[in-house]
């Protein structure tokens, strides 16, 4: 599918463009800090420093505070870390020069891209993967997770929480920012 063409020209156009590509990466950084956190949570839910931070915690009566709180950071984990992804993707279409597309759809955003970009992206998510998942390429990953943010946005389906890797999705928002920045 081509990217769809470039909107307006002159001066004012890409000025805008930059304005919206440097407020996209902000708000994937966010995103990237709050996974980053959410990921160090999921792993040490059974250590003195979280057990710490719950303590205080009030829940309805049965409620299970720990099953409760893995839960909801995989969750939440999950919705940001898609929903990082989908910033990136637009801040580097932004960054081509060009109007992002509204859509959620990762595979989507990331083919709207330009060839080179994709190229960079894939390049780089390689080199991120080497030693957790050699082999992969970002596509295939983008494919298999393009309507993470949708699905993910509610908890209606929490068993197919289990089903997702936050590292990878870590790492596929970390080749795109990294690539954003190599774009001149």
């Amino acid at each position: 599918m081509a990217p769809p063409e470039k909107e307006g020209t002159g001066k004012e156009t890409c000025v805008e463009e930059q304005k919206e590509a440097k407020l996209r990466r902000g708000q994937a950084i966010a995103m990237q800090s709050v996974a980053f956190l959410l990921i160090g949570i999921a792993s040490d839910i059974d250590r003195a420093a979280v057990k710490s931070l719950l303590r205080d915690a009030k829940t309805i009566s049965g409620a299970d505070p720990w099953r409760h709180t893995m839960l909801g950071s995989a969750w939440v984990l999950h919705f940001v870390a898609a929903f990082g992804i989908e910033l990136s993707l637009k801040a580097l279409r932004a960054r081509e020069g060009f109007s992002p597309r509204h859509c959620h759809n990762l595979l989507t955003l990331f083919n709207d891209l330009l060839p080179a970009t994709r190229s960079k992206l894939e390049t780089q998510f390689r080199h991120d993967t080497q030693h957790t998942r050699p082999g992969v390429a970002l596509s295939d990953f983008l494919r298999e997770h393009r309507n993470d943010f949708l699905e993910w946005r509610y908890l209606d389906k929490p068993k197919s929480l289990t089903s997702g890797d936050a590292g990878l999705l870590q790492l596929a928002m970390c080749a795109m920012l990294e690539t954003y920045e190599s774009l001149s």
